[in-house]
C-alpha cells in the first residue's frame, strides 16, 4: 500500500555514519526503543520499511529531498514551510510514513539537530 500522507524532517548530522548510527536497528533488549530516532520520537518501534532518509554534503534543500519517493508532490512545499521557519540548508531528511509516529517532534542536541517540517500529502 502506497504512503498517503508523510512526516518530514529536516535535521544536520555531522556525517552520514552519524546518521546510519541514529537511524540503527537494535533488536537484543525489547525494553528500550528499536533506534535512537525512534526514542527521540518517544516511540519503543517503528516499521522502518516506511521510513526513508537521505544524505547530502552539500547541505542545498532542494538537493537533498528531490528524488525521494514522492517528492514531487511536496518537495516545494517543504522548502517553502523550512524558509519560513528559518532552515535555509539542512544534510538530513527522513520521511515516514503519518501511521508510524503519533507526536513528531523536533529535536536539538549537541550532536545533531532534526527539525520536524510537518506532514505532506503524497499522491497515489
Amino acid at each position: 500500500m502506497p504512503m498517503e500522507t508523510a512526516h518530514i524532517w529536516l535535521g544536520q548530522f555531522h556525517s552520514e555514519e552519524k546518521l546510519v548510527a541514529y537511524l540503527e536497528e537494535q533488536y537484543d533488549n525489547d525494553e528500550v526503543p528499536i533506534s535512537q530516532f525512534a526514542a527521540d520520537q518517544n516511540e519503543s518501534y517503528y516499521d522502518h520499511d516506511w521510513v526513508e532518509y537521505n544524505f547530502c554534503v552539500s547541505h542545498e534543500l532542494f538537493e537533498l529531498i528531490d528524488g525521494a519517493s514522492y517528492s514531487n508532490d511536496y518537495l516545494d512545499e517543504v522548502i517553502e514551510v523550512a524558509a519560513k521557519i528559518g532552515i535555509e540548508s539542512a544534510n538530513t531528511f527522513i520521511m515516514a510514513d503519518f501511521e508510524e509516529f503519533d507526536k513528531p517532534k523536533s529535536v536539538n542536541t549537541h550532536s545533531y539537530k532534526l527539525w520536524y517540517i510537518g506532514t505532506f500529502k503524497c499522491k497515489i
